[in-house]
């Protein structure tokens, strides 16, 4: 009985998902200005299952979707899979994704968190991406697996009247995947095939499809995103102009002209300006697969075939460096490359781990160039370590100075703004290395450019900071018959540049830090955070070594101060402390707090986020600004502030000897201007209403 009331309550929602996702979801795809948006997609999806139903031929079923950052592409994509099994009895929905945290922690997350606490059918099974409502009607989730070269006879297999097939990240779903889609998009009443992906080359076969007839394929760009147009949430959650800009300045050049083979652009924000884009902003803002440039790899294929027709390179006085990968697996192969007056070639090729035959190969490498030597080894796993004690061990590199490196392929980026980990780091340097670089073509084994080429990279989150990190081996492997990217491994360790395997001292690592960025070191975190608001640094160390170092800095000429001269300082450099400007009574966007909130990726579903977004879109009733008394009198916390008859409060207040008068940290209503009124022991005193900080660097900075 409940089946069939729950049939009869989505059959009228086959053909209108867009009223399906705005009474029973509560979500309203966004439309396009110029270009069609997530609610056409929605709208052209409907109309194909209209003319399925309606028993016509030759109806677009596949919808392929290349997306900018930020655009909704799987929120949305989870709403269709959501609307298909609601509304379709029985069916069966498949999603796929290359890797098993892209299926449960993008798409299945949206799906269960859009069903969660609505009464839906059908039952969703606890920690797995899948839910059913009968034998014959289900939904799950699948990472692609080739399965030993049976992928395609694996992935396939299913049939039924209606159904639905969703590949999120779909740039990364291999030909098999694609081929077992095809062979079950056969017979049935209703057949739909949605892909999205973040396009970043143009050598996929999610890029290859768009080619097809019959396909029909959207470009989701934020520079057609509401939130970007307007300047304003509209979207809740989804990506600023504030964004959009900043990639602007940094990967975009002016243009005199328009070219469309360049696309070129103008924004109605920016007026009279014509923008050249370039390939990471073509991909991450406008969904576009660059031209000419793999830029899933830090290698492209151009300039991997310049390098090989290369006849005198830019770096002929390069000192020699030697780049070792050790074979770890029956499969492997050890690798011994030479960077010599700027051109790489291949030295030695080894099959098993004998440590003597490395050693050899490396001294015989060493010929190739007299002068300075590194020698890059990789030690990861230890299978290098016997490697390194007999080179260390060997007289003639000793007389001739040679630096030794062992290196740990997952260990810290010399580079951690930009890279998630070493080996990541060594591949992009390699690629900028080989740009001014010849391939000795002799002896050069094939697999090289395949390794540097299609060593793929991905942006991943690391506390609020995107980094790119290199794929790991598996993923390699998977596509390259089971392969080890041994000869890209030795290549880019001859490749580097020595300043990426130098370990920096204590010293230089500290000054190398920038504004509100900390690193351990040991047991010890230095941060660049000073609460002071003078550039120093806040130092935690273990208890027991405090009173020690305490009076170390001490006999070094550095001076104490209380915790008053502190309160002073922070407030003068218009910093919160904690149970007065701020506590968990108290919305991050009401106490200038807002930008720490990493409101991007928007799959990033953190602890309050929905709570944050209602905010948001309601729009926030209380801002912190700063105030400001000249005259005669003190601010204080706990003060009422009057504006326009309504009130708010001072939470922090004092006088700036600085200044010479009275500051204060307000919460105020949203309205407030430039003045404001504080009772003063039952005098409402006129004060100015500024921008903090009140000081930088000893000078006052409002007007």
């Amino acid at each position: 009985m409940r089946a069939r009331t729950d049939a009869g309550r989505f059959l009228r929602y086959r053909t209108d998902p867009i009223g399906y996702m705005r009474d029973t979801l509560g979500i309203h795809p966004w439309a396009g200005r110029n270009r069609k948006g997530q609610r056409e997609l929605i709208q052209d999806i409907a109309e194909s299952v209209r003319r399925q139903l309606d028993g016509e031929e030759n109806v677009p079923k596949i919808f392929r979707v290349e997306a900018g950052h930020g655009v909704g592409k799987t929120f949305i994509a989870a709403a269709v899979g959501n609307w298909f099994f609601d509304a379709f009895a029985p069916s069966i929905t498949i999603t796929t994704a290359p890797t098993k945290d892209q299926v449960e922690l993008l798409l299945w997350k949206d799906i269960k968190s859009q069903r969660q606490g609505r009464n839906l059918p059908g039952r969703v099974l606890p920690g797995t991406p899948r839910m059913e409502k009968a034998p014959n009607h289900w939904a799950i989730g699948r990472t692609t697996s080739d399965n030993g070269g049976q992928g395609t006879a694996r992935a396939q297999g299913q049939h039924a009247e209606y159904m639905l097939f969703i590949c999120d990240e779909a740039e990364g779903v291999p030909k098999f995947q694609f081929d077992a889609i095809n062979a079950m998009m056969t017979g049935g009443k209703v057949m739909i095939w949605l892909l999205i992906a973040n396009p970043q080359t143009q050598a996929s076969e999610f890029y290859k499809l768009g080619k097809r007839p019959g396909v029909m394929n959207y470009r989701l760009s934020l520079l057609d995103f509401p939130n970007v147009l307007d300047g304003t949430d509209t979207v809740p959650g989804g990506t600023s102009r504030e964004w959009v800009d900043g990639m602007i300045d940094t990967h975009c050049e002016a243009a005199p002209a328009h070219n469309e083979d360049e696309y070129t652009f103008e924004v109605p924000w920016r007026p009279g300006v014509i923008y050249r884009p370039d390939p990471e902003f073509q991909f991450r803002v406008m969904g576009v697969p660059p031209r000419n440039v793999a830029l899933q790899s830090f290698t492209t294929p151009g300039a991997y075939e310049a390098a090989l027709d290369r006849e005198q390179p830019v770096n002929s006085d390069h000192p020699l460096q030697i780049g070792v990968d050790v074979a770890r697996f029956g499969a492997d192969y050890g690798k011994v490359y030479t960077y010599a007056r700027g051109a790489l070639r291949l030295s030695a090729s080894l099959s098993k781990l004998d440590t003597f035959a490395y050693r050899d190969a490396i001294l015989t490498a060493a010929q190739a160039q007299s002068g300075p030597l590194s020698i890059r080894v990789d030690g990861t796993g230890g299978f290098g370590a016997g490697i390194i004690d007999l080179l260390r061990a060997d007289e003639t590199l000793q007389a001739r100075g040679a630096v030794i490196h062992e290196v740990q392929f997952g260990s810290s980026a010399a580079d951690s703004a930009k890279y998630a980990n070493l080996i990541t780091n060594l591949y992009a340097e390699a690629a900028e290395t080989l740009k001014g670089s010849r391939l000795i073509r002799q002896g050069l084994p094939s697999e090289l450019e395949d390794d540097l080429v299609d060593r793929r990279f991905e942006y991943v989150n690391r506390q609020g900071h995107i980094l790119k990190k290199l794929e790991e081996k598996d993923q390699f492997k998977k596509r390259h018959s089971n392969r080890s990217p041994d000869d890209g491994d030795g290549a880019v360790l001859a490749l580097a540049p020595e300043r990426l395997f130098k370990r920096p001292t204590h010293a230089d690592a500290i000054q190398a830090l920038k504004v509100f960025q900390g690193m351990p070191f040991g047991e010890w975190f230095v941060a660049r955070t000073g609460y002071t608001g003078e550039d120093g640094l806040e130092i935690m160390i273990p208890a027991d070594q405090a009173i020690t170092f305490f009076n170390e800095l001490v006999a070094a000429g550095v001076a104490p101060i209380g915790l008053g001269a502190r309160d002073t300082l922070r407030l003068e450099a218009g910093m919160n402390l904690y149970g007065h400007d701020m506590d968990e009574t108290v919305s991050p966007l009401q106490a200038g707090m807002g930008w720490t909130i990493a409101w991007t990726p928007e799959e990033r579903d953190f602890i309050g986020r929905k709570a944050l977004t209602a905010q948001k879109a309601a729009g926030v009733p209380m801002k912190q600004v700063g105030l400001v008394l000249e005259g005669r009198g003190v601010l204080r916390e706990g003060q009422k502030v009057v504006v326009d008859g309504q009130e708010g409060i001072i939470t922090s207040g004092t006088f700036s000897p600085t200044l010479k008068h009275s500051i204060a940290i307000a919460r105020v209503p949203a309205s407030t201007g430039a003045t404001a009124q504080v009772d003063l022991r039952g005098t409402l005193t006129d004060v100015r209403v500024v921008k903090m900080p009140f000081v930088r660097n000893g000078k006052k900075v409002f007007e």
